[in-house]
Parts: C-alpha cells; sequence; structure tokens
C-alpha cells in the first residue's frame, strides 16, 4: 500500500511540476528555469501566506491543481510535443527515478544521519 501511495503522491506532484513548468517555461527561455523558478515561487508565495494569514485545510487544492495542470498540457500538447518539453521530462523522471532507486536500495547508507528514513 505505501508504493501505491508513493507512486500516486509522486505522479501528482510530477503532473503539477509539469504544468507548472509549461505554462512558465516560454516566459523564461527554458523548460529547467521555468520549473525551478515556478516551484519557487508556488513554495515562498504559500509559505508567505502561511505565516502570515495561515492557509487552513488545503484537501481541495489537490484536485483543482492537478486538474488545471492536466487541463494545460492537454490544450497545448501539440506545442509541448515539438518544443522539446518531453525530452526534458524524460530527463527529469531518469534523474528522480535514480535518486528514488537509490534512496530505497541502501536505506542505510548513512546510519547515523538519516536513521528515520
Amino acid at each position: 500500500m505505501d508504493v501505491q501511495y508513493y507512486g500516486f503522491t509522486i505522479l501528482l506532484v510530477w503532473l503539477q511540476m509539469a504544468g507548472l513548468s509549461a505554462a512558465l517555461a516560454p516566459r523564461f527561455g527554458s523548460w529547467a528555469l521555468g520549473r525551478s523558478c515556478g516551484v519557487l515561487v508556488v513554495v515562498m508565495g504559500s509559505f508567505l501566506i502561511e505565516h502570515f494569514i495561515g492557509l487552513g485545510s488545503l484537501k481541495a487544492v489537490w484536485f483543482f491543481s492537478s486538474a488545471l495542470a492536466a487541463w494545460y498540457l492537454w490544450k497545448h500538447w501539440a506545442h509541448l510535443r515539438t518544443s522539446g518539453f518531453v525530452m526534458g521530462e524524460m530527463i527529469f523522471s531518469f534523474a528522480l527515478l535514480y535518486g528514488l532507486i537509490w534512496k530505497y536500495a541502501f536505506p542505510n547508507i548513512y546510519p547515523s544521519a538519516e536513521r528515520l528514513t
């Protein structure tokens, strides 16, 4: 059950990051720069709002942000397929999978620093 939960969570986060990078890459000129700046703006903006006002329960945000990202990717898929977006996502997925496989293959490689994981 943990594998299904983590797999579904990773797919949802990946979908949202892909939608964010697809939306911001034309403004920044690079897929990687659009992804990193988009994640930075969303995380820091949410932290700022949470720090001063509070966000409350965010259970419904996953549904709407995932639906918005899926709609944006579906709407612009013809352009994204030919502009290098798919290759960028493949490189990101291989790097992510390499890190995850390494972590789950050797969970106790540093037993003093990473005992909880």
